[in-house]
């Protein structure tokens, strides 16, 4: 292996799992190492570097490795948001850096931490850590944890009290609507969230929508009424709490029996492949970047690879969205 990666690879502590391909393991590198370059150069206490700098430094660095190692780049494209962007906005989103008056950003360091089954998913850059995905492990420093639903500002709601909080019949109302211009969202479809929408309702609650992009409702027949309660949807796509509307979809194929799947494969003694059916909110999404690596390409949203010490925060944080865990 190239003597650079070497050299990542023991930074960073960061192996292969089981019949790795070369190349996926250079993109693992590559992703985590963009991932800590972000925090190291908001580290600094006379940090100086703006936001605009951060993307631009991140974005000349991955032209770099790319030259370095042209196989990787199908793994980097996208048609969404520079990954430079992206990557810097999870670790702003999920509160590693902060943005004073200046527009600067700067390392938190809060000390804040979540427990992992050996060892601290530590909120900040520190000096000797394993890297997991974009996530920073330490096991010999660790400050007293807090869980992961404060990290994410996310309610104790279990998905029964979810449900009957978002169908509190005192919500809804009559609406001049016909059923004729309206897609339901099928919680006992086989197939994913995105794949399930009919022309009828198939449960007395669930979404409706008028187009694919919306106005959304929350319907619910009342004694052979339709009730509507207007839906807001996140405009901003890159927000912490963006994207909540899936959790009310996973929460009604649940209520309905028929759950959103996902799969934990074990590869070997440290890693392990993790297969969801749909997208995640993106407090899950990102919190769930900070164990893992998207499988071979940066933006898959369905397939990580995931260190076996997260695996019961992740399935504690997947069972709350009432999404089930494949053989449990």
């Amino acid at each position: 292996m190239n003597k650079l990666l070497e050299s990542m690879a023991s930074d960073m502590n960061i192996r292969r799992y089981a019949n790795e391909s070369d190349v996926s393991f250079e993109y693992r590198l590559i992703y985590s190492a963009l991932g800590q370059w972000c925090l190291r150069l908001a580290a600094s206490p006379d940090s100086s570097i703006t936001k605009h700098s951060q993307s631009l430094f991140l974005n000349n660095l991955l032209e770099k490795y790319i030259n370095l190692f042209p196989e990787i780049a199908p793994m980097f494209e996208t048609e969404m948001i520079p990954v430079s962007i992206f990557i810097r906005r999870v670790y702003e989103e999920i509160g590693y850096l902060f943005t004073d008056e200046n527009n600067k950003n700067h390392v938190a360091n809060l000390g804040k931490s979540i427990e992992l089954d050996n060892g601290m998913l530590y909120f900040g850059a520190f000096e000797t850590a394993s890297i997991s995905g974009l996530g920073v492990i330490t096991e010999d420093y660790a400050p007293s944890p807090i869980e992961w639903r404060d990290v994410l500002i996310r309610d104790r709601l279990t998905w029964e009290q979810f449900i009957v909080n978002q169908f509190d019949i005192v919500l809804f109302d009559q609406r001049d609507i016909s059923a004729n211009e309206l897609q339901f969202f099928d919680p006992l479809s086989r197939y994913s969230p995105s794949k399930s929408w009919r022309n009828r309702m198939t449960t007395d609650k669930t979404i409706a929508r008028k187009t694919p992009n919306g106005p959304f409702y929350k319907v619910m027949n009342n004694n052979n009424e339709l009730l509507f309660c207007k839906e807001p949807q996140n405009e901003n796509a890159e927000d912490l709490i963006s994207f909540e509307y899936r959790r009310l979809y996973f929460a009604l194929k649940k209520a309905y029996r028929n759950p959103l799947n996902a799969i934990i494969k074990m590869l070997d003694d440290e890693y392990s492949e993790l297969l969801i059916r749909g997208h995640l909110p993106n407090r899950e999404y990102y919190l769930l970047l900070l164990c893992a690596w998207p499988y071979e390409q940066v933006f898959n949203k369905n397939r990580f690879i995931i260190k076996n010490q997260a695996i019961t925060l992740i399935k504690d944080v997947l069972s709350n969205l009432a999404i089930k865990i494949q053989g449990e």
